[in-house]
């Protein structure tokens, strides 16, 4: 039950995903995706979620 209200939905992890791919490609502490910028505090989250999203899988 914990597990499923604290894992990210698939489309939450695929969201995290580009933004972190999108930071990892940029040379700046910031991105625009979709119009919307998103700087540094949200890529710890996205992180952060890719993070328990692998380990809630791995167990």
């Amino acid at each position: 039950m914990l597990n499923e209200i604290f894992t990210p939905s698939k489309e939450e992890i695929i969201k995290a995903k580009r933004i972190v791919d999108q930071f990892n490609k940029s040379d700046t502490g910031l991105v625009v995706i979709d119009g919307k910028l998103i700087e540094k505090p949200v890529l710890r989250e996205m992180q952060r979620k890719i993070l328990i999203a692998g380990k809630i899988n791995q167990s």
